[in-house]
């Protein structure tokens, strides 16, 4: 058996270093062949794919989170190489909403074994989107934290306090969807191939990320408890805090250009959208 790891060495300021021990510890003499490709943040994309085309495998692991999980995907779209994802990361919408382990020896051993999951895959104006995307506050907080030094949790505490105070103000997003026409008034608009973000916090409770439907999410205000509710896995939320609107295509406009991100990754101001679903396009180790 060849496996590639597909190693983000900086995600969630995490030594990787005990966990590479136990992955070859684990293997033994199990693998023929085991890779690393360690991203940098430059070209990764680019020298991945040339380095697939180069190489066959039976596996990739994927050691980070959910940035490093969807430079997996772009490369193994509709391909049948199972991805097994170990969580280490500052996010990891994917690997909470799959219910995947936390713990280190665990994970691997899912990441390892034989059971697998085909999901669907979103394309948003042509991005790639395996989890979450959404356009406003949050956005706005994951651009603050890529900009702040500090990584981890902490370091989304500390860009989340100034951007919730300052970005407070709703506008109007006119959907479209394959079944219908409406205008709503929020302050983020979120878009949903699943149940939670990567905090946990459970905002999308009844979708399903192999049904071939997506969700819409239009929060209407800023609403402290009702967010703690989300945190709590409670599944009742205030009509006035949130609507969900299930879809298998649809196109959104903003008022004014609003901040968007897709699965962790800011993406600048946009004025629109286009979201189309593709259905069980990756197969994921469960």
């Amino acid at each position: 058996m060849a496996i590639l790891l597909i190693l983000n060495p900086i995600s969630g300021d995490i030594d990787k270093s005990n966990f590479l021990k136990v992955l070859k510890n684990k293997l033994g003499k199990k693998v023929n062949t085991l890779n690393i490709f360690k991203t940098t943040g430059k070209n990764d994309l680019e020298l991945l794919k040339q380095h697939l085309q180069e190489h066959t495998y039976n596996k990739v692991l994927v050691a980070g989170g959910d940035g490093t999980v969807k430079l997996a995907a772009e490369c193994l779209l509709n391909t049948s190489i199972p991805i097994g994802v170990i969580p280490l990361g500052s996010a990891n919408g994917l690997a909470t909403d799959l219910e995947l382990p936390t713990t280190l020896d665990a994970s691997i051993n899912v990441a390892l074994g034989q059971n697998t999951r085909k999901i669907d895959a979103l394309f948003i104006n042509g991005n790639l989107c395996l989890h979450m995307s959404d356009l406003g506050i949050n956005a706005a907080l994951i651009k603050s934290y890529e900009r702040s030094s500090v990584r981890g949790k902490i370091g989304y505490l500390f860009a989340g306090i100034p951007t919730l105070l300052n970005n407070k103000n709703p506008q109007n997003f006119s959907i479209e969807t394959n079944e219908q026409k409406l205008i709503r008034h929020g302050i983020m608009l979120g878009i949903a191939n699943s149940r939670r973000y990567g905090t946990g916090a459970l905002v999308n409770p009844e979708g399903i990320i192999d049904d071939g439907y997506f969700e819409l999410l239009i929060f209407k205000e800023l609403n402290i408890k009702e967010i703690i509710k989300t945190l709590r896995d409670e599944k009742s939320y205030n009509s006035s805090f949130l609507e969900i609107i299930s879809c298998q295509q649809a196109k959104i406009c903003c008022e004014t250009p609003t901040d968007f991100q897709i699965d962790g990754e800011y993406l600048g101001k946009i004025s629109s959208v286009e979201i189309k679903i593709e259905q069980k396009a990756l197969n994921i180790m469960i």
